[in-house]
């Protein structure tokens, strides 16, 4: 039987529909790169304790806000299967998924989980990764973040001076850390005005990348370490293969004020800079005792108008200068080891740096010490300081080119010395047996110090430097 032709207009009628309806939709995807993707949220934060293998699935949703449709090129786990996360788009177990089509005023789910051994004591502790998606040629990303370890975490909730962080300790609010777990830092772990931490023996604390402690201005720190049980600041990665990374985390800040604050056997390592002193007003004041500050990037101690009372430490290997002080500062070292053999890049700067001017007076001081290093020339002194200015080698050891002037005064000075050590680039420096600097102390000062940084007893015949040397 023939098809009417009324039948055949219709059939005709709805086959265009179809095509025009298909490609009208096929014209709303749009291509302009201006036109982005919105998230529910930009990190994706796995904060529960793993106790077992694997995880909570958590998900968020990516939404095209915009009047046209957009077709994503490509989503993709940037770990890809060597991830711990795996990720669930729109139902699908993908690591990698090409032209995804959001249309105008929809969502697009996505689900996550991570994979974690609780019991590898080498994972690190805070596991990364990120979602990337491409559209229109614009990259944007989704960060997977999570906690491998049972720990204390604290996680930057705030932004002020160009830091993010987390208050934790409020006005006049004393708080303390113990060492029944590790301190997680996220950001930084700040110390409000008037406030005070207190850090208890074997507190370890990690910090993630760009995270530090940061001590408000009248705030005070005091890091109570033991011999044998330290209080140790590094970053969060307990790979091998970062054991002596540097630049993992940032610095310890202390903005200074009217305060004073106390680090005895504390081990701060593998970050930008040690302990930075920038004090603006006031009088602020460290002591620190029986530590070792090693292998930062940049700094060891930055001291700006701050005065620094210090014994039995070791301040080495780091980027830019173990010591540099500007300003108004009054810094005594006393059987102390300052050595230098930074090996991660080029070294440019001297080991100790004293700057100042007319106007500031400096009154540094280094007894039964040691100051060595690479580089023929580590010791570097402002041309203009104040004529009050003195800077005192007292029975130490120095590695430096410059004579004595009415400014830097030398007292029983072993000059140039070589292989004083055992062993370079490790955090304790063991003096060679034939070292000028063995039995070159006085007991004039070491006997305020009878022990040294490993409890070795010093009082008859002192060696320069944080340990004695021990015959074998």
């Amino acid at each position: 039987m023939l098809m009417s032709s009324f039948r055949k207009t219709q059939i005709l009628f709805l086959f265009a529909t179809i095509l025009l309806f298909s490609c009208e939709k096929f014209d709303q995807i749009s291509d302009d790169p201006n036109l982005s993707l919105s998230f529910s949220v930009d990190t994706l934060i796995f904060d529960t304790v793993f106790t077992s293998v694997g995880s909570i699935t958590k998900r968020f949703t990516v939404h095209n806000t915009h009047s046209k449709d957009l077709k994503i090129s490509n989503i993709k786990l940037k770990g890809g299967e060597a991830s711990s996360y795996r990720i669930n788009i729109d139902g699908e177990a993908t690591t990698n998924v090409d032209d995804v089509v959001i249309y105008s005023k929809d969502s697009l789910y996505i689900f996550a989980r991570v994979l974690i051994d609780p019991t590898n004591s080498n994972a690190p502790i805070i596991i990364e990764d990120e979602i990337q998606f491409t559209t229109n040629g614009n990259e944007q990303e989704i960060k997977l973040l999570a906690w491998g370890q049972d720990a204390h975490f604290i996680i930057a909730d705030q932004k002020a001076n160009g830091k993010d962080f987390k208050s934790i300790a409020g006005p006049n609010e004393d708080i303390e850390w113990n060492n029944d777990k590790p301190y997680v830092i996220y950001g930084y772990a700040k110390v409000e005005s008037s406030a005070s931490l207190t850090i208890k023996e074997g507190t370890q604390i990690h910090f993630h990348n760009n995270s530090g402690l940061w001590i408000a201005d009248d705030a005070e720190l005091n890091i109570e370490g033991e011999l044998g049980s330290e209080v140790v600041f590094q970053g969060d990665r307990f790979d091998p293969d970062y054991s002596d990374i540097t630049n993992q985390w940032n610095e310890i800040i202390i903005e200074g004020g009217n305060s004073t604050h106390t680090i005895n056997y504390a081990i701060i390592k593998n970050g930008r800079s040690g302990i930075i002193l920038n004090n603006e007003v006031g009088n602020c004041n460290l002591e620190i005792s029986n530590s070792i500050v090693s292998n930062m990037s940049e700094y060891g101690i930055l001291c700006n108008n701050s005065n620094i009372e210090a014994y039995n430490n070791i301040i080495s290997d780091c980027g830019t200068s173990l010591l540099e002080s500007s300003g108004n500062n009054s810094i005594t070292f006393i059987h102390s080891t300052f050595a230098n053999y930074w090996h991660h890049s080029l070294r440019e700067q001297e080991s100790i740096i004293i700057n100042g001017d007319n106007n500031t007076i400096a009154d540094v001081y280094f007894g039964n010490s040691i100051v060595d290093g690479s580089m023929n020339e580590e010791l570097k002194l402002s041309d203009d300081l104040n004529s009050s200015s003195q800077i005192i080698f007292n029975y130490t050891s120095l590695k430096t080119r410059k004579e004595a002037t009415d400014i830097l005064l030398f007292n029983e000075v072993v000059l140039n010395p070589q292989d004083l050590f055992k062993e370079l680039n490790i955090l304790v420096l063991l003096l060679n047996e034939n070292s000028l600097v063995v039995d070159a102390g006085t007991t004039d000062l070491s006997d305020h110090f009878p022990y040294d940084l490993l409890n070795n007893d010093r009082s008859i015949a002192p060696d320069l430097g944080a340990i004695e040397y021990i015959a074998e």
